[in-house]
């Protein structure tokens, strides 16, 4: 049957666990301490991930024994076999620390500097709600010999990352060195069917298209990174059903497609059809979960964008339609969500260049921000769709959807823009280390008291009289309770920043596109684009990763940008902001960008 979600005590007592985050609602009302949650997807692949790991321990050994021949002299542990001890699998933990969830080891050699940089910034387990990301590289690196092509690939990207956070000209050399090692070897794998397939070959590009993003061209580029994605989706292809038979290779097939589908949604073109068939597959086999719903209902949005770019749908009634489905199933995506996919947004008077109008939301780490915020930007895609239909319609001879509920739709559809470009710009908090990885939603130390509101059962200690039986001379109502002098009004909790300059750079990487497209959106002013460059300079100064400074740098210089929020509607209400949307949309640069680089990969 279907495999329960529950905690280890409720599934054992055979009752109903809410999976709430620390504590689910049963052992809290009995007292006990709750053991934490499953792994869902290691029950799906549970013989073979055993498998997996013994076959690597047992290489390890085999390699250990041969190195050492019948010497009895102690040896200093390889880096390999520190990969392979931090892989032995362990019961993942609801609230882990920085140190728990961020798998690395002591650096000896440049080599060593690099992975462990790797590791210590892209790698992450799972946990709670988080799927981890990247999180099988260590069992992969476990398995090859020493030189592989992925070892390789991590050594690059790993270097690029601290060459660029410390401005290290002799290291960078290093790292496009590496590069051009794992190009090479990655060019020799693909001509063996037998290494093309293997995960580590697979893996190795899509590694390769994260130095890309960090270490890319001195300008705004998508070319080299998009070239190492449809490389990666090729193998795919080629890798069949069978890559999901096992909890690695389905990893590192969802690390591959999730790559693939952000291309595809920037370029507004659909994924190829072999591919969106085995994303199906993979997610009817497996538990669901906001994580999983959410990739589901991105592929669906992909397919819409791209029909509609290619001119497959052209009617603007089917278009709205069909729009205004996708985006109410998306909002759905989070309304059974366990606690632990919840966030609570805090408030403080610290002024910071990465903090939009004083508040900022906590989640329960990076991977599920960016969950949120992949969300937010197909909501917010579907409801400019939205909008641009509707003005065809009122601008079309005769008018189409001149009903006022169409209006009125108009209307839902900015504030919902509105709505999701704001709750982008107070996720960047989490992405950047402004929030501590040990800090966790409605969980504050500082202030454990007003992380929620009070219960409603205690207000009525805080009046002069009795609610059953009001004064008759003082009569009861919302308007005398708000201004009386007794009445303290709830406050957000007060929180103070302090940025790790240690957090993960995979938390920068995963706020590019998010920014973006909350900066280019058609409801944001100056004020926006402002801190979105504000950001984006800081991940590309601070956390290693280029491609971030180039886009600041493509938004700053840009003319469809620079004059942002200066034009002004002739008219006011609904009709002026028709007028004012008709105006060239200010992702076309970056559509026409893409474009260009798709001819010249071509020519």
């Amino acid at each position: 049957g279907k495999p329960s979600k529950g905690c280890a005590n409720c599934r054992t007592r055979k009752i109903k666990c809410n999976q709430g985050v620390p504590s689910c609602g049963q052992c809290m009302k009995a007292d006990r301490a709750c053991p934490g949650y499953r792994n869902m997807v290691d029950l799906a692949f549970r013989d073979e991930s055993s498998a997996v790991i013994e076959k690597a321990k047992a290489k390890t050994r085999a390699r250990a024994e041969l190195g050492n021949g019948s010497s009895s002299a102690p040896r200093k542990a390889s880096s390999r076999s520190k990969l392979c001890a931090a892989s032995s699998p362990e019961s993942p933990e609801i609230f882990s620390s920085a140190s728990s969830s961020i798998i690395s080891f002591a650096p000896s050699s440049i080599e060593d500097r690099g992975i462990n940089c790797f590791l210590s910034n892209w790698v992450s387990k799972w946990s709670g709600p988080s799927h981890g990301y990247f999180n099988y590289c260590h069992e992969l690196l476990g398995e090859d010999v020493m030189g592989s092509v992925l070892k390789t690939s991590i050594i690059a990207s790993g270097l690029a990352i601290e060459a660029n956070a410390k401005r290290d000209s002799q290291l960078l050399v290093q790292a496009r060195r590496n590069y051009a090692i794992a190009l090479s070897k990655i060019n020799s794998a693909l001509r063996s069917p037998v290494e093309a397939v293997k995960d580590g070959v697979l893996l190795a590009i899509i590694v390769l298209a994260v130095f890309e993003t960090c270490c890319g061209s001195n300008q705004l580029s998508m070319k080299a990174w998009t070239e190492h994605i449809n490389g990666a989706s090729t193998l795919i292809r080629m890798r069949g059903r069978s890559q999901l038979n096992n909890k690695i290779s389905f990893g590192v097939f969802i690390y591959g497609t999730s790559h693939l589908l952000l291309s595809c949604m920037q370029r507004e073109i659909p994924m190829h059809p072999e591919i969106l068939e085995l994303r199906k597959f993979a997610f009817s086999n497996i538990p669901s979960d906001p994580g999983w719903e959410f990739l589901r209902k991105c592929d669906e949005c992909t397919v819409f964008r791209a029909a509609i770019k290619s001119g497959a749908i052209t009617d603007p009634e089917l278009i709205f339609s069909a729009a205004l489905q996708l985006d109410n199933e998306m909002a759905e995506v989070f309304d059974d969500a366990s606690p632990g996919w919840m966030y609570e947004t805090v408030y403080t008077d610290v002024e910071s260049p990465l903090v939009f109008g004083g508040y900022f939301d906590i989640y329960y780490d990076h991977w599920v921000a960016q969950v949120w915020n992949g969300s937010r930007c197909v909501r917010l895609g579907l409801n400019e769709t939205i909008r641009s239909q509707l003005v065809k319609g009122f601008t079309s001879n005769p008018p189409r959807f001149s009903n006022p509920q169409h209006l009125a739709q108009f209307q839902v559809s900015t504030q919902i823009i509105t709505q999701m470009r704001n709750e982008i710009l107070r996720s960047v908090a989490q992405h950047v280390g402004l929030v501590p990885l040990s800090r966790k939603p409605f969980q504050s130390n500082a202030t454990p008291s007003n992380s929620m509101a009070p219960p409603l059962q205690n207000l009525s200690t805080e009046f002069p009289f009795s609610l059953g039986d009001p004064d008759p001379e003082a009569p009861l109502s919302f308007i005398s309770l708000l201004s009386s002098p007794d009445f303290v009004p709830y406050e957000h909790p007060y929180q103070t920043l302090t940025p790790d300059p240690t957090f993960p750079a995979i938390g920068g990487y995963f706020l590019l596109w998010p920014i973006y497209v909350a900066a280019v959106t058609r409801v944001s002013q100056p004020i926006h684009c402002v801190f979105a460059i504000n950001v984006l300079n800081y991940i590309g100064e601070n956390m290693g990763i280029r491609q971030a400074s180039n886009m600041a740098s493509f938004l700053q210089a840009h003319p469809a940008f620079r004059g942002r929020g200066m034009e002004k509607a002739k008219e006011g209400g609904v009709m002026g902001e028709i007028n004012n949307w008709r105006m060239e949309a200010p992702i076309q640069p970056l559509r026409e960008m893409f474009e260009r680089e798709e001819i010249e990969s071509k020519s």
